[in-house]
């Protein structure tokens, strides 16, 4: 199971390091988690992360649900960076496609 978490983890920081062109991520908020949705032609990648609650608050401060948090490859938020400074944080990654 731990393997399987840290490839899931693996597979969320490829994309939100990738600068690839069709590359569009969108953050979204749960109540103890965040959401990355990754959008595809035809099915879009998604990942929850859990993370404490000050966190979240933090992050809600500066981006709003269901904003892109990278578009066309550029990042579109300066958030980014802090949520890739508490990548070490992220408990519980799940993925699905939708």
């Amino acid at each position: 199971m731990v393997f399987k978490e840290w490839w899931i983890k693996r597979c969320l920081l490829s994309i939100l390091k990738s600068r690839n062109g069709k590359n569009d991520v969108a953050l979204y908020f749960d109540e103890d988690s965040l959401i990355f949705v990754r959008s595809g032609k035809y099915l879009n990648d998604c990942f929850a992360v859990c993370l404490p609650e000050h966190d979240i608050e933090m992050i809600q401060r500066y981006i709003s649900d269901g904003s892109f948090l990278i578009y066309a490859g550029k990042i579109q938020n300066g958030i980014y960076e802090y949520l890739l400074k508490t990548r070490y944080k992220w408990q519980d990654i799940i993925s699905w496609k939708e």
